[in-house]
C-alpha cells in the first residue's frame, strides 16, 4: 500500500501555482519516485498528461508535459485512462514524447496487438540527440515481453540493420538492447539465434550481451556453442573482467552441455590468462567440472 508523505501533501497544494520549471521539477520527482504513489498523485500527472498538446506549445510547457508522460507509468491505478492518453502519444512531432510513451505503455502492461505493433514500427525511428527513439522502443519491447512475438520479424530487421551498419549513431550501442529484447521476448527461433551469433561475431562491443541472450534462450545449437567458445577464446573477450568470465561460462555450460570437450577447450584457454582472478576462476570450473 502507498504511503503519503508531508511532502507529497504539500505538493498537491501547490503544484498549481508552481511555475513551469518547477511543475517539470516535481513531475520528475514523482517519475524516479520507487514506491507506489498515492491515488491522488497519480491523478495530478494524469491531469498534466490530459492537458498537454503536442502542438503549439512553448519550449517549457512541452518539458512539462513530456515528464507527465513519463509519469504516466506510475499510474497503475488508472492504467486504462493513461494507455489512452499515452497510445496517440506515439505519433507525437515531438521525438522525446514518442520514446517516453512507449516505455510508458509498456511499464503499464499495455497488451493491444495494434499498439504493440505501432511500438514495433518506432524501432527505425532513429531522431533524437542524447538518445533515439529506436532506443526507447527496444526497451519498450524488452519491458513487454513475451507478448511481443508478433513483432519479432521487425526486432531482426532492426538487428541485422545494426549488424551491416558502418558505423554506430547516438551516445550508445544499440546492440546491448537488441540482445536483450530478444533474450525477453523468448523467441528460440533458429532465425533469432543466428541473429544474435551474427552480433557476437560482427559486433563485439555487444557479444557479451548476446552469449547471454543465447543462454537465455537456452540456445543449444551447435552455432550457438561455437560463437560463444570463438569469443570466449578470442582477443576481443575482456579477459580482466572476472564478472564477464563466469558469465561467459556459465552460458557455455548452459548451452553446450552436451560437449564437454568444447567447455574443457575454453576452460584451458582462460587458464593461460595473465590476469590471475580469471586464471583462478578456469581452475575452480576445472577441477568441478
Amino acid at each position: 500500500m502507498s504511503q503519503t508523505y508531508q511532502w507529497m501533501t504539500d505538493l498537491l497544494h501547490q503544484f498549481d501555482g508552481c511555475d513551469l520549471e518547477q511543475k517539470a521539477g516535481w513531475l520528475k520527482l514523482l517519475s524516479d519516485f520507487q514506491p507506489d504513489l498515492p491515488l491522488a498523485l497519480q491523478e495530478l500527472i494524469y491531469k498534466v498528461a490530459l492537458s498537454g498538446t503536442s502542438t503549439g506549445s512553448d519550449e517549457k510547457s512541452v518539458a512539462v508535459w513530456n515528464q507527465a508522460i513519463i509519469g504516466l507509468a506510475k499510474c497503475h491505478d488508472l492504467s486504462d485512462k493513461a494507455i489512452a492518453i499515452l497510445t496517440p502519444c506515439l505519433q507525437s512531432e515531438y521525438w522525446f514524447i514518442r520514446g517516453n510513451a512507449a516505455v510508458s505503455l509498456a511499464l503499464l502492461g499495455v497488451q493491444d496487438v495494434a499498439t504493440i505493433s505501432r511500438i514495433g514500427e518506432l524501432l527505425f525511428d532513429h531522431e533524437g540527440f542524447d538518445w533515439h527513439v529506436s532506443e526507447a522502443a527496444l526497451s519498450a519491447l524488452e519491458i513487454i515481453g513475451e507478448p511481443v512475438q508478433q513483432e519479432i520479424p521487425q526486432i531482426l530487421h532492426r538487428a541485422s540493420a545494426y549488424i551491416h551498419q558502418d558505423e554506430f549513431g547516438g551516445w550508445t550501442d544499440v546492440g546491448a538492447s537488441i540482445a536483450n529484447c530478444l533474450a525477453a521476448v523468448g523467441d528460440d527461433s533458429p532465425e533469432v539465434i543466428n541473429s544474435l551469433c551474427q552480433i557476437i561475431e560482427k559486433r563485439k562491443i555487444s557479444a557479451y550481451d548476446a552469449c547471454i541472450a543465447l543462454c537465455m534462450l537456452n540456445a543449444k545449437a551447435e552455432q550457438a556453442q561455437q560463437a560463444i567458445a570463438s569469443y570466449l577464446c578470442s582477443d576481443e573477450m575482456p579477459v580482466d573482467d572476472a564478472e564477464r568470465t563466469y558469465g561467459l561460462i556459465d552460458a557455455l555450460e548452459s548451452v553446450a552441455c552436451d560437449r564437454p570437450d568444447l567447455i574443457r577447450q575454453c576452460l584451458y584457454h582462460l587458464l593461460q590468462s595473465s590476469f590471475e582472478e580469471v586464471a583462478d576462476i578456469a581452475k575452480q570450473r576445472l577441477d568441478s567440472f
